[in-house]
């Protein structure tokens, strides 16, 4: 028989490697957004409108609530409020069983508000109870690579109204990763929308266009739709060949839910970045 050979070559030394891309990381509009401090909101003592009283006084802020007026959206049919309530009480079973029964109907009302409001962008006019369930998708994740670059240049996307600030991570290069709460389709163009549940005061003028336009700012959310739009001219180019921003992308929506009324204009914020900004983003 052939006697086996001797392993001879066994190392006990460990095994040395480096990176070659030292600075990749998955990051998210989150991990880009440095801390910051939001300005104190005062409250009054009562309010004569119930529904007023609710969103700005009973409507318990932080992230829970956030969670659950996401998946009131995320569930309901816009056209068909004949289904609201069964949604509406399985969110609070899951996101506020301690709550009292006057939330629901409050509720309720505040999606009334919501899905039949106006919405202006640019020359379009819309109501959400408008788009169907085939044209919306809910928490449409994106993954795309980034190349290397230091996260500072970010801030060049700043003008006169519109502040931009970044976390300091040096150079970082990778994958961004990010959820859109709502991207849909209407009259042939596509939309970005943003549920928010900031409490911004507790009067209505506090929702007015000043008084979004300072939230957007303070809390650096045109940061999140400029990446946001990036991400779904990306997608949107990967799925149409024929697809022109200019004509074919209709905007970005932020409804700050507590200050939309049905029959107004407050708690909206829209916007259609230029395409020269989203290139430049693109470029960076």
């Amino acid at each position: 028989r052939r006697a086996k050979r001797a392993v001879t070559n066994v190392r006990d030394e460990p095994v040395r490697f480096s990176l070659l891309q030292k600075n990749w990381m998955r990051v998210s509009y989150s991990r880009l957004r440095p801390d910051h401090l939001v300005s104190r909101k005062d409250r009054s003592s009562s309010l004569s409108d119930p529904y007023d009283q609710f969103v700005f006084h009973q409507l318990a802020g932080g992230i829970n609530t956030g969670h659950m007026l996401h998946y009131i959206f995320e569930n309901v049919q816009f056209a068909d409020s004949s289904r609201w309530m069964r949604v509406v009480e399985d969110a609070l079973k899951r996101f506020a069983p301690l709550q009292p029964e006057y939330y629901a109907p409050k509720l309720m009302e505040l999606l009334g508000h919501v899905l039949n409001v106006t919405i202006g962008v640019g020359d379009i006019q819309l109501r959400l109870a408008d788009v169907t369930a085939s044209r919306r998708i809910h928490e449409l994740e994106f993954d795309f690579t980034i190349p290397r670059f230091n996260t500072e240049v970010l801030e060049s996307l700043s003008d006169e109204n519109r502040k931009i600030y970044v976390k300091s991570l040096y150079d970082i290069e990778g994958m961004l990763n990010g959820k859109i709460d709502l991207f849909f389709e209407y009259q042939g163009k596509y939309f970005v929308l943003d549920w928010k549940s900031n409490f911004l005061g507790d009067q209505i003028s506090a929702y007015s266009t000043a008084g979004i336009m300072e939230a957007m700012n303070e809390n650096n959310y045109h940061l999140q739709y400029l990446l946001y739009t990036v991400a779904v001219k990306k997608y949107l180019e990967s799925r149409l060949p024929q697809f022109n921003y200019e004509t074919d992308f209709g905007g970005v929506i932020y409804l700050f839910l507590r200050g939309v009324r049905s029959d107004g204009n407050t708690g909206m914020f829209t916007e259609k970045p230029s395409l020269a900004t989203i290139n430049q983003l693109s470029n960076i």
